[in-house]
C-alpha cells in the first residue's frame, strides 16, 4: 500500500514534467516559420551587397520548405523576368535563378510574394536581393580601361578594315564614354545637323542618314557626297533605313506603315511575287551606294528594319513588322544575304533595332527576343527611345538588350527624342555606345528651331560639353584609318 502511494505521485510528476516538455517544443514550433504558415527563403548563394564575377550565370535560393515554383511567378533582375526552376523533384527547397551580368553594375533581384508555394498551398514571401558585379580582373586594366583593347570581330567575316576599325573605336569606348550623334536630314543631307551643330558650339560625332525616300527621283541617292563628307570632316555616318514600298501592286503611292501597305513581308523572299520584285529592285539601289561609299573607305552604322514589331500587343508600327516577329526576323536575314553575300557589302556594322514595349509597358525577355537575328546576325543592339524627358537612362530598357543580346553585344540609342544624361547613364550603369538625336524638321514644311520638339540649344551644350561624351574633332576619332 506504502509502494502504491509513492508510485502514483512520481507518475503524476512524470506526467507533468513531460506535459511541460511537449508544450516548450510546442512553443518553440509556434516561432517555427514552417509551421507559421510561411514560406520564406532562409539563405542565398551568395551574400547581399557582395561583389561577384560578372561570368555568375545562376543564383541559388534555399526556403525553409519544399516549394513548387508558381507558373505565373514574375521573378525580375533590374525590372527584367528571368528564368526560374526548381531542380529535380517538386520536393526541392531549392530555386535556380538564371541571370545575364556585365561588369561593373549594381543588380537587385525580386521575387516576389507567392512566387512559389508549399505542399500545402502556403505562398512564400516576397524577397529581395541586391548584389554588385566586380571589374575585370584581367592583367594591365584599371578601372575598368584596358591597355590592350578587346578585339571582337563583326559579324561579316569580310568586313573592311575601315567597318572593323570603327567597331574597335566603339568596342574601346564601350562603358566608359558615349559618342554624340544627331539625323542629319530627313532623308539624305546634312541641314538639320548643321542647324544643331550651330546651336550646341560643336557637331555631334555621328550624323543620320536614311533610304526612306528611295522611291523619289528627287533625291540622289546616287550622290555619296553628303555621306563622304561627314567622314571627310572627321565624323560617322549612320544610315538608317524606313523601308517605303507601294501601298499596293503598281501603285505610285508609297509608305513605310503598316496599315497603309497591302506589301506582304512574307513574300519579299518568294521570287515571282511583286513584292520580291519591288524588294530586289530597291536592295540593287541601296547595294549600289552602299558599294561606293565602301571603294571611298567609308564605314556605316547601318540599321535597316528599325522598329520592326513596334508595339507587341498594339501591333507594328511599319509593314516589316506586320506579320509577326517571325517573319520580320526571316526578312532581316534575307536582307543580310542579299547584301553581303550577293552584292559584296562588306562596310557595314550591322545595328539592329529592338522593340521593347507590350501593352506600353516593359516587354519581357522571352517575347523581346522573338524577333531577334541571333548573335551571328547582329553587331550591335539598338533602341529607339522618344522619352519627353530629358537626361535620364533608361536603364530599364538598356537591361532589358543586355538580356537579348546575352551581355555580349553592344547597345546603342540608335534613335531618341531628348537626350540622354551622360552623368546618370553611367551612374546607372547604362552608358549606351552611343545616341542619334532625332530630326526635329519634317520633310516639305518649314524648319522648327532647335528645341521645339525635344532638346534645346542649352541642353544640347551642357550634353556635348560633358567630358564622357564624344563629338567630331575628338583625338580618339582620328585614329579612324590614320585621318
Amino acid at each position: 500500500m506504502r509502494q502504491k502511494s509513492i508510485i502514483i505521485p512520481l507518475i503524476l510528476a512524470i506526467g507533468m514534467i513531460m506535459a511541460v516538455i511537449i508544450c516548450s517544443c510546442r512553443a518553440d514550433d509556434a516561432d517555427s516559420p514552417v509551421l507559421r504558415g510561411s514560406v520564406k527563403v532562409i539563405s542565398a548563394s551568395i551574400a547581399p551587397g557582395v561583389s561577384v564575377d560578372p561570368s555568375l550565370k545562376k543564383i541559388s535560393l534555399t526556403f525553409n520548405t519544399p516549394i513548387t515554383l508558381s507558373p505565373s511567378a514574375a521573378i525580375t533582375l533590374n525590372g527584367i523576368a528571368v528564368n526560374a526552376y526548381t531542380p529535380g523533384s517538386v520536393s526541392s527547397t531549392e530555386l535556380i535563378i538564371e541571370v545575364v551580368l556585365v561588369r561593373e553594375n549594381a543588380y537587385t533581384l525580386r521575387v516576389p510574394s507567392g512566387a512559389v508555394t508549399d505542399s500545402k498551398g502556403r505562398r512564400s514571401e516576397a524577397y529581395t536581393l541586391s548584389f554588385k558585379t566586380a571589374p575585370s580582373n584581367e592583367p594591365g586594366e584599371e578601372s575598368g580601361e584596358t591597355d590592350e583593347p578587346q578585339t571582337v570581330n563583326l559579324i561579316d567575316p569580310d568586313a573592311t578594315p575601315a567597318a572593323k576599325a570603327l567597331y574597335q573605336l566603339l568596342l574601346d569606348n564601350y562603358g566608359h564614354r558615349i559618342l554624340s550623334g544627331v539625323v542629319g536630314s530627313t532623308s539624305w543631307g546634312n541641314g538639320y545637323a548643321e542647324a544643331v551643330a550651330e546651336a550646341a558650339g560643336c557637331y555631334p560625332a555621328i550624323i543620320g542618314f536614311d533610304f526612306i525616300r528611295l522611291f523619289d527621283s528627287a533625291t540622289d541617292y546616287a550622290d555619296i557626297s553628303p555621306v563622304s563628307s561627314v567622314w571627310e570632316a572627321g565624323g560617322v555616318p549612320a544610315i538608317t533605313w524606313h523601308w517605303s514600298v507601294p501601298a499596293a501592286r503598281n501603285s505610285s503611292q508609297f509608305t513605310c506603315s503598316a496599315r497603309n501597305t497591302d506589301f506582304n513581308p512574307a513574300n519579299v523572299a518568294i521570287v515571282g511575287t511583286w513584292e520580291n520584285s519591288v524588294a530586289e529592285g530597291d536592295v540593287a539601289k541601296v547595294a549600289a551606294t552602299l558599294l561606293k561609299l565602301s571603294s571611298a573607305g567609308i564605314p556605316v552604322l547601318w540599321r535597316p528594319l528599325p522598329e520592326a514589331n513596334g508595339d507587341f500587343v498594339w501591333g507594328a508600327w511599319h509593314w516589316w513588322g506586320a506579320k509577326g516577329p517571325e517573319t520580320a526576323r526571316a526578312l532581316w536575314l534575307w536582307l543580310y544575304d542579299r547584301l553581303t553575300n550577293v552584292y559584296g557589302v562588306h562596310n557595314l556594322i550591322w545595328v539592329w533595332t529592338a522593340d521593347y514595349t507590350s501593352a506600353g509597358s516593359l516587354a519581357d525577355i522571352a517575347l523581346a527576343r522573338t524577333a531577334y537575328p541571333g548573335h551571328e546576325r547582329v553587331d550591335i543592339i539598338g533602341a529607339d527611345i522618344f522619352d519627353r524627358s530629358g537626361f535620364g537612362s533608361r536603364a530599364d530598357v538598356y537591361s532589358l538588350l543586355n538580356a537579348i543580346g546575352s551581355g555580349s553585344k553592344m547597345l546603342a540609342l540608335s534613335e531618341c527624342g531628348n537626350l540622354p544624361g551622360p552623368d546618370r547613364s553611367a551612374a546607372e550603369s547604362a552608358l549606351w555606345s552611343y545616341f542619334i538625336a532625332a530630326c526635329e524638321w519634317e520633310a516639305d514644311s518649314s524648319p522648327l528651331p532647335i528645341g521645339s520638339l525635344y532638346s534645346t540649344p542649352s541642353e544640347w551644350r551642357e550634353v556635348l560639353s560633358n567630358p564622357i561624351v564624344i563629338n567630331r574633332g575628338d583625338p580618339r576619332l582620328k585614329t579612324l584609318n590614320n585621318r
